[in-house]
């Protein structure tokens, strides 16, 4: 069950220039060269629903020339960055869990 004011989906878009997520007339600014711009970046040169490898993701990231022990290390951070967005766009666009995993493949709604 939702939370009251919180809606399942929207239509989110993103823009990699301004680095900006838009629906309506709401904004949610991604500052540039950070993790999150990476991620959306990704996510977004996909459609909704499609899966995507966290490797794939690791790599726009700069997180590919990590050694075997700090995979678990860079998974983390990529879950992590899902996690602050998925904060961010609730309270801005009040949505919940926009972007969502299953087992090391991620995806938007």
């Amino acid at each position: 069950m939702l939370d009251v004011g919180l809606r399942d989906t929207a239509d989110i878009s993103y823009d990699d220039e301004r680095h900006v997520l838009q629906a309506g007339p709401d904004v949610l600014r991604i500052p540039s060269g950070t993790l999150e711009q990476c991620f959306c970046r990704v996510l977004f040169k996909h459609k909704p629903g499609t899966a995507i490898s966290w490797d794939v993701i690791s790599e726009e990231m700069d997180l590919r020339d990590v050694s075997p022990e700090d995979i678990r290390t860079a998974k983390q951070r990529i879950k992590d960055v899902k996690r602050r967005l998925n904060v961010k766009i609730a309270q801005v666009f009040r949505v919940v869990d926009y972007f969502r995993s299953d087992n090391s493949e991620y995806y938007r709604k």
